[in-house]
């Protein structure tokens, strides 16, 4: 499976997201994943839960007893590799990568594991001048229930035949195409591990 950019953005599009010097994301450091370019309402950070990201879900976490004390655990935050691979800022042993799914899925690793199915897409996910991550990924948000108020972050991919593929939108939900922007966060862990 190759993923690519299927829809160009917009010069316009791209200016109205341009950050002062002193607000761009310091690579070094952790990060939040915030939507942008919803053409709906919706707004604020990814957050991490039962093995894929959402908007209108609260962060799943977990720490063992024997840890003291406990990251928060309340949000979701990322640090990057540098070379175009994301992670979950999480203090378990080994981490938690994230990846896309051969059916387009952003998701991640669970603890204590490296695997993923075959076929994933682990890198990409470079942080442009703009805070703007994985710039050549569309990335989409669709709802996932009947009240349309949580909503699971999906990409658009090319299949090995050439196919467009948006596996998110089941002809009876609602999506929409957003940016993902990289903004800085406190230092330290969010959390133990994310589940």
């Amino acid at each position: 499976m190759k993923f690519t950019n299927t829809i160009a953005l917009l010069a316009s599009a791209s200016s109205a997201i341009a950050a002062p010097l002193e607000a761009r994301h310091n690579p070094a450091k952790p990060f939040e994943l915030d939507i942008s370019f919803s053409n709906s309402p919706l707004n604020g950070p990814i957050q991490a839960s039962n093995g894929s990201f959402w908007i209108g879900k609260k962060a799943s976490t977990s720490c063992p007893s024997n840890v003291s004390p406990c990251p928060p655990g309340t949000n979701t935050s990322f640090t990057s590799s540098g070379d175009g691979k994301l992670f979950l800022n999480a203090e378990v042993p080994g981490g938690q990568q994230v990846y896309v799914r051969p059916d387009g899925l952003l998701t991640y690793t669970i603890p204590h594991s490296a695997a993923m199915p075959a076929g994933s897409q682990i890198s990409g996910f470079e942080i442009s001048p703009l805070n703007q991550v994985g710039k050549f990924y569309d990335y989409w948000l669709c709802s996932e229930d009947a009240t349309d108020k949580a909503y699971r972050i999906w990409l658009e991919y090319r299949d090995e035949n050439g196919a467009v593929k948006q596996n998110g939108f089941t002809g009876k939900n609602a999506c929409t195409m957003v940016s993902l922007l990289a903004k800085d966060v406190k230092e330290g862990f969010a959390a133990w591990e994310y589940n």
